[in-house]
């Protein structure tokens, strides 16, 4: 699937910590190109959405408790 310039960019938020998934946030919010289409705190969280929200990014923290962020994109991408 190739993104043309006029469409924006759907993109998943998946970190533990609150402060740092507002930060975030506020600057993908500036970019016109991006729409963050969902936020959650956890890989088994991320697992539960994805099929639902359908982003074209999932920007992930890798240091994840519980399920990491490396075994969150194993599981994502089976």
């Amino acid at each position: 699937m190739s993104v043309r310039q006029t469409d924006k960019i759907n993109i998943l938020l998946v970190e533990d910590c609150r402060l740092v998934r507002v930060g975030i946030r506020s600057i993908l919010d500036e970019n016109p190109g991006f729409n963050v289409v969902g936020e959650v705190d956890s890989g088994e969280s991320a697992l539960k959405v994805i099929n639902t929200l359908r982003p074209d990014v999932v920007l992930i923290d890798l240091g994840l408790p519980g399920m990491s962020g490396v075994e969150t994109i194993r599981k994502i991408r089976e």
